[in-house]
């Protein structure tokens, strides 16, 4: 199967049951209070340059949560289809495999990795406690790109997880890659700085 056809599996996975082939079919349809108490990265970056993506989200509610997990969507209707994580779906006719990358994905979430290329699991998280998701990315593309993230407490689709208002447990971030190298220099205190400002 192609990464384009696992990942869309799991996209049918998020809104409806995930169907015999599941991971964890075993697990029930209920509902899991959560809080996403952290969201980080870059709103500006670098073509080339490393940066970090993380998600924090901790379990508010009274039972534990069978397998924490988090997938990452290009959130761009512009680009029709599902591609693998910090990537995009090309239109261009006549490819395989139309998953292309925005972002490459140097580290991933440690233990996390699953069957779907865009999404990482990261076992039981008990109540109270709290599970970081973190991503090492290097931007490939120029441009501005927003990045959605979804938050389940199993592979299948069949539980949700929800925030206090209700709501589902996903949000989109916004980052702008700019083309230009940046200008670096080496501060007083010999910290780096780099800025896209001409240099004086």
């Amino acid at each position: 199967m192609s990464a384009a056809a696992v990942v869309a599996v799991m996209a049918l996975g998020v809104s409806a049951c995930g169907g015999a082939t599941s991971q964890d079919s075993s697990e029930k349809a209920s509902s899991y209070p959560v809080e996403i108490t952290k969201v980080s990265f870059p709103p500006r970056q670098d073509l080339a340059q490393p940066t970090f993506f993380t998600i924090v989200v901790r379990n508010s509610g009274e039972q534990s949560i069978p397998n924490i997990a988090v997938t990452i969507l290009n959130a761009d209707t512009k680009t029709q289809g599902v591609a693998e994580a910090f990537g995009y779906s090309t239109q261009q006719d006549g490819v395989a495999d139309r998953s292309r990358p925005l972002f490459v994905i140097d580290q991933q979430p440690t233990a996390g990795q699953t069957a779907y290329v865009n999404t990482w699991a990261m076992g039981e998280l008990a109540p109270g406690a709290s599970q970081t998701f973190t991503w090492k990315v290097t931007a490939t593309r120029a441009g501005v790109f927003a990045i959605k993230y979804q938050v389940a407490p199993d592979l299948n689709g069949r539980a949700k997880a929800k925030l206090a208002d209700g709501g589902a447990a996903q949000g989109t971030v916004t980052v702008r890659v700019l083309k230009a190298a940046p200008n670096t220099t080496v501060g007083p205190d010999g910290e780096v700085i780099r800025s896209h400002k001409p240099p004086q």
